[in-house]
């Protein structure tokens, strides 16, 4: 694993992983990702996974299978219709077929769409991550405990976790080992994203 120590179990993320598919949040957990895809996808998008992100990837990838179809506005521009509003397939985004900014880009789309700040462009200094749909997290700072934000057009975002094992408990219904939850950032010490939240 990619990963440094910390006292996480991979036993307990798969436990957590299987409540997903038990209760529908996901369809299958796919195998974690490699040290080399992790590799390519962070030089890809040029983020840098948090430390329990990483784990949990490492450990299993849920995937869900199921069409958009009807569940995005038709209003919005033509290219957020084929976003994923659901779990993002690393395994896709990390092979050589996919290309940067292509329609199975799902990353992009959610970034260019929800974390791109009118007449501006995407902070590459600042990273947001996206998780689940527009379900974010910061790439800066580099530590445990960063909240998760849910970003709707990059003026109506809010805290939608205050770290990333809290936002899976608590928007997934599923069991997390309460020392998971122990340590977070406050969302005023996310660099630039801070001002952006309501």
């Amino acid at each position: 694993f990619f990963f440094f120590w910390m006292n996480w179990s991979a036993t307990e993320v798969k436990a957590i992983q299987q409540q997903l598919v038990e209760n529908g949040s996901a369809s299958v957990i796919a195998p974690g990702l490699s040290d080399a895809q992790v590799e390519t996808l962070q030089e890809k998008f040029g983020f840098k996974f948090p430390p329990e992100v990483l784990f949990f990837l490492q450990v299993g990838v849920p995937i869900k299978h199921e069409t958009t179809e009807g569940s995005i506005p038709a209003e919005l521009p033509a290219f957020y219709q084929t976003a994923s509003d659901g779990w993002h397939n690393w395994h896709l985004l990390a092979s050589d077929e996919l290309v940067v900014g292509s329609d199975d880009d799902t990353i992009t789309k959610q970034i260019k769409w929800h974390a791109t700040p009118e007449h501006q462009s995407h902070p590459a200094d600042y990273p947001l991550i996206p998780l689940f749909a527009h379900r974010m997290i910061p790439s800066v700072p580099h530590q445990i405990g960063n909240p998760v934000f849910s970003m709707h057009g990059c003026y109506d975002n809010i805290i939608y976790g205050r770290n990333f094992w809290v936002w899976l408990e608590e928007e997934f219904r599923v069991e997390v080992n309460d020392q998971y939850k122990e340590t977070s950032v406050s969302y005023s010490d996310i660099p630039f994203w801070h001002s952006f939240i309501n």
